[in-house]
């Protein structure tokens, strides 16, 4: 009875101790104690509609791309560990898609000049997947090489694989591993 007893209390201690949810490493929440502590991207940006408007108006995305220092003082808000402000990141994804418009390519070459130039001082592996995430969409053909150089100089396998992945998007040619 006594050996009954003693592999229950292990069996209920065991099933306690499954059921407890450690925190996940890769939550995109990290600061959240659970969920609903954060806000899902949908509610911060409805939200935030009329902020989000006011900060992406084509005259403000064109401020950013009217020199080198415009660019990279956005550009520098972009923090490690989920800690860039979500305003910042809509700005950013908004003036790479702002350069993309056939009327504006000499904002494109400068946005993605400047990206690059980021994403090869960056540090932090997010960071510079960030930066390259966003030549993803408005990177130019004869940058591709340069994307790859980055990636394999970051010394992380996930940074060098996206780079690859995003350099043959640019170049157009097929990835090959």
């Amino acid at each position: 009875m006594k050996k009954i007893f003693i592999v229950a209390v292990l069996a209920a201690a065991t099933c306690f101790a499954a059921g407890e949810k450690k925190k996940d490493a890769y939550d995109i929440k990290p600061e959240a104690a659970k969920a609903t502590d954060a806000p899902a991207a949908e509610r911060w940006q409805a939200q935030n509609r009329a902020k989000l408007a006011a900060a992406t108006e084509d005259a403000v995305l064109a401020a950013f791309v009217k020199d080198e220092a415009s660019a990279a003082a956005l550009l520098s808000e972009v923090k490690t560990g989920f800690q860039t402000d979500p305003m910042k990141a809509f700005q950013i994804a908004a003036v790479t898609q702002f350069v993309m418009c056939p009327k504006r390519k000499s904002g494109r070459a400068l946005w993605t000049a400047q990206l690059l130039a980021f994403a090869e001082k960056a540090e932090q592996p997010d960071v510079k997947m960030f930066y390259i995430d966003q030549l993803r969409w408005c990177g130019l053909k004869t940058q591709a090489a340069k994307v790859v150089e980055i990636g394999k100089a970051s010394g992380k396998k996930c940074v060098r694989e996206f780079a690859e992945q995003v350099s043959a998007e640019l170049s157009g040619k097929p990835l090959t591993r």
